[in-house]
């Protein structure tokens, strides 16, 4: 049951939909995740590294991973 029984939820889904379009259609590589369905996590650290240009670092000098230090 929703806590709001006028909207059906789908207004979130539909504007990934059109960003992810619009970026493809510009170039971009485009990856998302949907919080809600079952997901693979070494697929989505992947997906962050994307994002990041390969490299995941806290900025504080703590390299996780994928850093030249």
């Amino acid at each position: 049951m929703s806590i709001y029984p006028f909207s059906e939820g789908r207004l979130n889904t539909r504007l990934v939909e059109i960003a992810s379009i619009t970026l493809e259609s510009l170039g971009h590589t485009i990856k998302t995740s949907h919080a809600e369905s079952e997901y693979d996590i070494q697929e989505e650290v992947e997906k962050t590294l994307m994002s990041m240009g390969g490299k995941l670092c806290s900025g504080n000098e703590q390299h996780l991973f994928g850093c030249d230090k």
